[in-house]
């Protein structure tokens, strides 16, 4: 019997998926990962930390570019979620603190960590869904944000995610953000009739981002904690 394929949609600067890739596998399924996004680098010049008491980021992609952009590794960094504090932690960042993916929790632990008169710096996307910035800001903090790069939705699903769709050898379609959630089904629709796109089964690594997905998609399970870890459990689970 054929292995049906878990397809991994993921932004097109994201490190490798390698560890999680060799996880699914492990479960019986075949892997496909493929970009949703197009990460374009907006910011290229040094960023100083002179004056700096902390950083905020928001993503793995804000990391990863951040990472290229600052000398200084003990600099106090906040991250949301497992993944983006391991990127961290690999970048070769000392004094990470994590919040779990949740704004609200980030605030709370600058608020305990952080005195009111330094400097933050707050790096990341151009769009965000969040203004933490602006919430920082008028909580007293000195923010000076950095906008890193921009993501953009990539035009065309691939040909051979088509033809896995067509002849039933998809199981799982996994979804790392809620823009690249958008931009799935946005492509989803140009391709396939909404029966055969409700009929798909969804793993999302929140629930925001499960809440992203139409209602019409029943089939959609998501991470408890937004760790990839998290998802292998679902597909575990679910087989």
């Amino acid at each position: 019997m054929m292995k049906k394929y878990v397809i991994i949609f993921r932004s097109s600067l994201t490190i490798s998926n390698e560890e999680l890739e060799e996880k699914i596998k492990n479960l019986g399924f075949q892997v496909k990962t493929y970009p949703i996004l197009e990460i374009k680098n907006i910011r290229k010049e040094r960023i100083s930390t002179l004056n700096a008491q902390a950083i905020c980021t928001s993503s793995v992609n804000g990391i990863l570019i951040l990472s290229r952009l600052i000398r200084d590794r003990k600099i106090k960094i906040f991250t949301m979620g497992s993944s983006s504090s391991r990127t961290a932690k690999e970048c070769g960042f000392k004094n990470i603190i994590d919040c779990n993916a949740d704004s609200d929790r980030m605030l709370e632990l600058i608020n305990k960590t952080v005195k009111g008169n330094g400097e933050i710096i707050y790096a990341g996307a151009k769009k965000i869904s969040n203004d933490l910035p602006s919430i920082l800001t008028s909580n007293g903090y000195n923010v000076n944000r950095y906008i890193l790069y921009e993501t953009v939705f990539t035009k065309f699903l691939h040909k051979e995610f088509i033809n896995i769709v067509n002849t039933e050898q998809l199981a799982w379609i996994v979804l790392l953000s809620r823009k690249g959630a958008r931009n799935c089904i946005r492509l989803l629709k140009k391709s396939f009739t909404d029966a055969k796109i409700n009929s798909i089964n969804f793993a999302c690594l929140s629930s925001n981002i499960a809440k992203t997905l139409p209602k019409s998609i029943i089939n959609k399970r998501y991470a408890k904690n937004p760790d990839t870890r998290e998802i292998v459990k679902i597909l575990s689970w679910e087989k």
